[in-house]
């Protein structure tokens, strides 16, 4: 890794650590991917309720207050199990930052060979066997 590598990854932020607004914004300018198919996580607070919380949030931009009056929770409560959504969703790979389109591009240009003049192949003095012809039946010809 060079020192480009790590100023990278010290310039993104563990998911875990992210306020839910600033996980919000990631997520809608692409920065952090969302499941299009939100998990449950079902030993955790109110899993009948986590993923009608978690879209409304998230995907359609309902602030915790809307969101615990719709369901008659206190707005803390519904932060409480966003943050733990949060959580889980970051330790099981369900959400995760994208890197910009220029580190992706970068990554590809480093990974590639050179091009550069290559060695000219050997040839051997090999003469491959010569097959005596076989001769085909009649119903075939």
């Amino acid at each position: 890794m060079n020192s480009g590598d790590s100023r990278q990854l010290r310039a993104v932020p563990n998911i875990e650590l992210l306020r839910l607004d600033e996980l919000r914004s990631g997520i809608r300018a692409n920065r952090i991917s969302f499941p299009a198919q939100v998990p449950v996580f079902e030993k955790h607070d109110r899993p009948d309720l986590q993923r009608k919380l978690v879209q409304l949030y998230f995907v359609f931009g309902w602030s915790c207050t809307n969101i615990a009056i719709r369901y008659g929770l206190l707005r803390q409560r519904v932060q409480q199990i966003l943050n733990t959504w949060k959580r889980r969703a970051a330790e099981t790979g369900y959400v995760q930052h994208i890197p910009p389109e220029q580190d992706l591009t970068a990554a590809l240009v480093v990974r590639m060979p050179t091009p550069g003049p290559r060695p000219a192949p050997q040839l051997t003095a090999f003469v491959p066997p010569v097959a005596v012809p076989v001769e085909l039946p009649r119903n075939l010809q």
